[in-house]
């Protein structure tokens, strides 16, 4: 298995565990995550703490809880 999909694995894997610490863990520092207009947290979200508060916030409105992506 190549890293690439192995990232993705520990990636979806992390969110399923509300772990945000392994979800930000391969970001960028200076990240900078557009939710586009229409969206429940729609906004501009800067840095890796802005973006840990914005996925916190947005998992709490999933109904479904988990990811499970069906392909890599």
């Amino acid at each position: 298995m190549n890293n690439e999909i192995e990232v993705l694995k520990q990636f979806f894997a992390a969110i399923n565990q509300n772990d945000m610490q392994a979800i930000t863990k391969d970001f960028d520092p200076q990240i900078v995550r557009i939710e586009p207009e229409g969206f429940p947290t729609a906004g501009t979200y800067r840095g890796i703490a802005e973006v840990q508060e914005h996925i916190t916030k947005g998992r709490r409105t999933w109904a479904e809880g988990t990811c499970e992506p069906e392909n890599f």
